[in-house]
């Protein structure tokens, strides 16, 4: 079975909307930028947390807790 070249163009056509529809989907998504950004602002937060780690523990062993001080 051989194809015909009707059904040769539909597969190209096919090919070139299957692209079509990735390449729209891949825009929908967030750009470079604004995945760096979004990660950015994760680790900020982390490193954040772990700055103020330290202090609570410091504040812990003096027996001295933050919401007594009121």
């Amino acid at each position: 079975m051989s194809l015909t070249d009707d059904d040769k163009q539909w597969i190209r056509e096919q090919h070139q909307q299957m692209k079509a529809d990735l390449l729209t989907e891949l825009r929908k998504g967030p750009s470079p930028a604004e995945l760096r950004q979004r990660t950015r602002a994760a680790v900020n937060r982390i490193l954040d947390l772990e700055s103020e780690l330290p202090y609570h523990r410091f504040r812990k062993l003096e027996g001295d807790s933050p919401i007594q001080q009121g």
